[in-house]
């Protein structure tokens, strides 16, 4: 999203505008200089916008040009007065959610890999936004000690358990069971369970540029998209500041990549979804 430079009407737009911590460019609103052909102060643009940042105090401290230390504080009412702001607009949850999924699912469509997640993600379209967000919410924070009893009863295979848990579960997702039947489903012992998959990390579609280091990364890279081209299976390593791997199965059509600790068996751990990009899937 572009840049925008307002002057905000009144301290109340500002704080509504700006999340607390954020850092933008402030242009003084008010300048003069004098101007020895109209023999008088006139107004005109401030060449130095400098750098300002709104506090959780109701102040905004002011940075001096060029200083990333020093500066001095006023009171947001002072600032709107004084400055014009220059900020990125940030985008709605939703919106950069659902722009996040459509890129995931662009990226798959055009490499091939993970037919599956990309249905997945079709799916997490359908189910939208906020319906997530209520699921998620269901399933953190409502299901109760009945059903981990209930479950208990199933485990100690006690007759009449797996209906009384079915039961019980239908009444606490029965709206989603309805409206998008695909997020559930039932196990071979015939037990209701949520697919966590449209809950879980990689639902949020966080996905980052794959690195290799700076003399290694677009070589890998080359060989990745190669091996793509040639359906040929392919694997590396790498040392940044993570102990980096890669590997790619074309009889699975599956891809992998992971920046683990150095000298770690832990780490952030993602699939690759074209020869560029991984999508985040979870931290161990």
């Amino acid at each position: 999203m572009k840049q925008m430079k307002v002057r905000f009407e009144s301290a109340d737009a500002l704080r509504e505008a700006i999340p607390v911590g954020a850092k933008l460019k402030a242009a003084c609103a008010n300048l003069r200089v004098w101007s020895y052909d109209e023999n008088r102060y006139v107004p005109a643009e401030d060449k130095h916008p400098r750098t300002a940042m709104l506090e959780d105090n109701d102040t905004v401290f002011v940075f001096n040009h060029r200083s990333r230390r020093y500066g001095y504080r006023m009171s947001v009412e002072s600032f709107v007065a004084s400055y014009i702001v220059e900020y990125t607009p940030a985008v709605a949850p939703a919106v950069a959610w659902e722009r996040r999924v459509k890129n995931v699912i662009k990226k798959l469509s055009a490499s091939g890999l993970w037919p599956e997640i990309k249905k997945r993600f079709e799916e997490l379209l359908e189910i939208g936004y906020e319906r997530r967000r209520a699921l998620r919410h269901v399933y953190w924070e409502r299901e109760d000690d009945n059903l981990q009893d209930l479950m208990s009863g199933i485990i100690n295979k006690r007759d009449g358990a797996v209906e009384q848990y079915n039961a019980a579960f239908e009444r606490l997702y029965g709206k989603f069971m309805n409206e998008i039947p695909f997020a559930f489903s039932k196990s071979e012992s015939g037990v209701w369970h949520v697919n966590t998959d449209y809950l879980y990390e990689m639902s949020d579609a966080k996905t980052k540029s794959m690195y290799f280091g700076k003399w290694s990364n677009a070589r890998i890279k080359g060989e990745i998209q190669q091996a793509f081209a040639e359906k040929r299976r392919y694997s590396n390593r790498a040392r940044t500041s993570y102990d980096v791997s890669f590997e790619y199965d074309p009889d699975r059509n599956k891809a992998w990549y992971s920046e683990e600790y150095k000298d770690c068996g832990n780490g952030h751990y993602y699939i690759a979804i074209d020869a560029n990009t991984a999508l985040f899937c979870e931290d161990d």
